[in-house]
C-alpha cells in the first residue's frame, strides 16, 4: 500500500522505472515542447484528441472522437463526460473553451503550440459539454492540431511550484530536471483499467547515453529512450533484454546562422550542403541505421516531394559556390548537439568540410544550452543537432511549419524576415486548402523553398531506438523521442 501526497491510499503495482534521454525542461501544459517535458506531459494530461506514439493514429482523448463540421468555418467538439481533472472534477466546456482561447489570443499565445491553431478564431460554449469552434475557413487539419491542446481548469494559474491538475491516468508528485514522480489519477476513466491497476512511474533524465545503457543492464530501470549504438552490442547475449530501431522521422541537421556575415550568403550555405557525402556518414558512422536525405520530410513521408532544388553530393559544385562567394578557404566554428548520435557525426562532417576548402573546428555543448543562450543570441555559425517534431504529429504541414517559420526561422536560423513571411503565408494557404492535389503543390512549394533558402542543410533521417526489460509488458517502442508508459507495467521478479 502506498499513500499518495493527498492521503489517499490504493493498491500499488511495482513502480515502472524510463530513463530519457533529455532534461525535464518545463511542464507548462501550453508551452512545453522539449523533449524531456513532453514526455512527462504525455501521461499528465489528455490533450482534446490523444496521438498513440507506437501507430501516431489519433484517440479519443478529453473529446468522445473527432471534430464535426456543422457549417462552413464552424465545428462542434463534443466533450466526453467520462473526462475528469485529477481532483475528480469534470472537464467542462467553459475549461475546454479557456484553454483554446488562451493558445488563440492568451498567455500560450505565441508559441509552438498556438501555432498549431492558426485559422481558429473563437471558441464558443454550447453546452456544459459541447464548444464550437469558429475559423476562417473550413480546416482539413484540424483534427491533427486539437491533438496539441492540453486542458487546464479554467482557473488554473500555472507555476513550476503549482501545477495546474491534469487530464491525463497519471499526476505529478515530484519533478526536476532530473526526473518526475508520477503517480495513478482515482478516478481516471478512459482507459480500460482504474488507478489500482496502473503503475507508479519514475522518469529518469539521463543524458549521458551509457549511464541509460549501464542503469537497464543493472536492472536500475525498465526501459530507455535513445539506446546508445555501440551500447546496444551489450544486449546481446540478454534474453531478459530486448531492443527495437522504429522507422520515424528524427532529422539530424547543420542549422546555419544567416545573420553571420559569411553565412548570410546563401551560396556559402549551398556550398555546405553539397559537401555533405549522407551515404557515407549513413554507413561509416551509423552503420546503415541512417536514410540520407537532403530534404526535412524523408522520403517514404506522404507529403514528400521531389524537388530539383535538393541538394546531391557535389564536391565540384560546391568549390563553385565558395570561389563565387569569396570564400574560399575560410575557417568556421562548428556547434555540435550534445546528444551521442549526433556527435558521432561530427568528425565525419568536418573531414567532409575540409574536403571543399572550410576548415571547422568542432564544440560540442549541451544541447538545451545551446537552444537556450547562444541560438538566440547568434552567437554561433553553424550548428549541428538533430530534432523531432512528429512527437505533435507527422503531417507534413506541421513539420514544415516547425522548421520554416515562427520562432526556429527567425529567432534559430535568423533567417530574413521576406523568406520567413513568405513560408509563412504558404502554411496559412496549405491548412486552408482541401483539395489533395492543391495541398500537394502548395507542399512541393514548401519544400523547393527550404532547398532554396537553405536555412539547413539536412543530413538524413534515422530510426529511434529504444531497449527495454522482458519483465515491462504493455510497453510499445514508438519512432518518436520519448517513452509511452501509460498501460506498461513490471512482472516476474522483483
Amino acid at each position: 500500500m502506498t499513500t499518495t501526497r493527498q492521503g489517499t491510499t490504493t493498491a500499488r503495482r511495482r513502480p515502472v522505472r524510463g530513463s530519457l534521454g533529455f532534461v525535464i525542461g518545463s511542464l507548462d501544459p501550453q508551452h512545453a515542447a522539449t523533449a524531456g517535458g513532453v514526455a512527462v506531459l504525455g501521461h499528465v494530461h489528455d490533450p482534446l484528441l490523444r496521438r498513440d506514439l507506437a501507430s501516431m493514429a489519433l484517440a479519443p482523448g478529453v473529446l468522445r472522437g473527432r471534430a464535426h463540421q456543422t457549417a462552413q468555418g464552424r465545428y462542434v467538439l463534443d466533450i466526453d463526460d467520462r473526462a475528469r481533472f485529477h481532483d475528480g472534477s469534470r472537464v467542462t466546456a467553459d475549461d475546454v473553451a479557456t484553454s483554446i482561447r488562451s493558445l488563440i489570443d492568451g498567455p500560450g499565445s505565441g508559441g509552438f503550440m498556438s501555432a498549431g491553431l492558426d485559422g481558429v478564431q473563437e471558441a464558443i460554449i454550447l453546452t456544459e459539454g459541447q464548444v464550437e469552434l469558429r475559423t476562417d475557413s473550413a480546416l482539413p487539419l484540424l483534427d491533427e492540431r486539437l491533438s496539441l491542446v492540453r486542458v487546464q481548469p479554467h482557473s488554473a494559474v500555472w507555476s513550476e511550484d503549482n501545477l495546474p491538475h491534469g487530464t491525463g491516468p497519471y499526476r505529478v508528485v515530484s519533478h526536476d530536471p532530473c526526473g518526475a514522480t508520477l503517480e495513478p489519477a482515482p478516478g481516471y476513466a478512459l482507459l480500460e483499467d482504474d488507478g489500482d491497476h496502473r503503475s507508479p512511474l519514475d522518469l529518469l533524465a539521463t543524458p549521458e547515453p551509457m549511464e541509460r545503457m549501464s542503469r537497464l543492464l543493472e536492472g536500475d530501470v525498465h526501459v530507455i529512450e535513445e539506446a546508445p549504438q555501440d551500447g546496444l552490442a551489450l544486449l546481446e547475449g540478454r534474453p531478459d533484454l530486448a531492443s527495437a530501431w522504429v522507422r520515424g522521422m528524427n532529422t539530424t541537421w547543420l542549422l546555419f546562422n544567416c545573420a553571420d556575415e559569411l553565412f548570410g550568403d546563401v551560396r556559402v550555405r549551398r556550398a555546405v550542403a553539397l559537401a555533405m557525402d549522407r551515404e557515407q556518414l549513413a554507413h561509416t558512422v551509423h552503420r546503415g541505421r541512417f536514410e540520407p536525405s537532403g530534404a526535412l520530410l524523408p522520403r517514404w513521408h506522404p507529403d514528400y516531394v521531389a524537388c530539383a532544388e535538393e541538394p546531391a553530393h557535389d564536391l565540384h559544385a560546391a568549390r563553385a559556390l565558395l570561389r563565387q562567394a569569396g570564400a574560399s578557404g575560410v575557417e568556421i566554428e562548428l556547434l555540435v548537439s550534445s546528444a551521442d548520435w549526433v556527435v558521432r557525426q561530427a568528425e565525419l562532417v568536418v573531414e567532409q568540410l575540409a574536403a571543399v576548402g572550410i576548415s571547422a573546428r568542432a564544440i560540442t555543448a549541451h544541447t538545451a544550452d545551446l537552444f537556450e543562450k547562444e541560438i538566440p543570441a547568434g552567437r554561433f555559425q553553424v550548428l549541428m543537432a538533430s530534432g523531432d517534431p512528429s512527437i505533435f504529429g507527422r503531417d507534413g504541414e506541421f513539420f514544415l511549419r516547425w522548421y520554416l517559420t515562427g520562432r526556429w526561422a527567425r529567432h534559430y536560423a535568423h533567417q530574413p524576415k521576406y523568406e520567413v513571411d513568405g513560408n509563412h503565408a504558404l502554411v496559412r494557404r496549405l491548412v486552408r486548402t482541401p483539395e489533395p492535389h492543391l495541398r500537394r503543390e502548395l507542399l512541393g512549394q514548401l519544400q523547393r523553398a527550404a532547398a532554396t533558402q537553405c536555412s539547413m542543410a539536412v543530413l538524413g533521417h534515422r530510426p529511434q531506438p529504444t531497449a527495454w526489460s522482458r519483465t515491462l509488458q504493455g510497453f510499445r517502442p514508438s519512432g518518436t523521442t520519448g517513452l509511452d508508459l501509460r498501460t506498461a507495467h513490471v512482472v516476474g521478479a522483483p
